[in-house]
């Protein structure tokens, strides 16, 4: 191997599935090119997305050649269908840049108070998260004063939404505020990473924040 963490993306192709070993070989090509390519079956258990022959995909690996007949190969480590592989890049990028911006520093980051008085909380309306949260402050912390914010946690306006509940619980002056869902697949949860979202709280909450 002499290069490490390379990714590529290209169309899978002559696919067979597992050999005996568990490993998987195909290519990878594109109009102009392509390489063999081969995922041993250690570590195919992190590779989560299904693929056949046909599918746009991104994969990160490490070349290499394969000695036997002087070729190239990527031995490959990650691997995603090309739209979720976009996406998942996309988001890398912009954590690195709000990374070098400071704004993930922990000089930052406020202290969660021990005794907090109000709580607000901002989750989904009627939402399996909110019972839980009612849950489980009034028996673990049943004095504090806890104000739900009901708001959209996943599709393209709830950023936009999660940040209007924000503002209305600044207004209220709460001692600490969660941001929350019931969990769900990572695209479910791409609304908490938006960058609109990430700058409002850097700039204009002045609380310590939970999400």
């Amino acid at each position: 191997e002499f290069f490490h963490g390379i990714s590529l993306k290209g169309e899978i192709a002559n696919y067979k599935g597992p050999n005996k070993s568990g490993h998987f070989y195909f290519t990878l090509k594109d109009k102009t090119s392509q390489i063999s390519a081969v995922i041993f079956k250690f570590d195919s258990f992190s590779i989560k997305d299904e693929f056949k022959n046909g599918d746009e995909v991104i994969v990160t690996g490490d070349i290499s050649t394969y000695a036997p007949s002087g070729t190239y190969q990527i031995i490959i480590r990650q691997l995603y269908l090309y739209g979720k592989g976009k996406l998942l890049i996309e988001k890398e990028k912009l954590k690195k840049k709000l990374q070098e911006e400071g704004l993930f520093d922990e000089e930052h980051k406020k202290k969660i108070p021990l005794y907090p008085a109000n709580i607000a909380i901002i989750t989904g309306k009627n939402s399996a998260a909110a019972a839980d949260f009612k849950h489980n402050l009034l028996r673990r912390w049943p004095i504090s004063n806890i104000s739900f914010y009901e708001t959209l946690v996943q599709g393209e306006k709830a950023p936009k939404e999660i940040i209007k509940s924000l503002s209305e619980a600044l207004n209220n002056n709460p001692d600490l505020i969660i941001i929350g869902r019931g969990g769900g697949a990572e695209d479910d949860l791409n609304a908490f990473d938006n960058e609109e979202l990430v700058r409002f709280i850097y700039e204009k909450v002045n609380v310590p924040i939970i999400s």
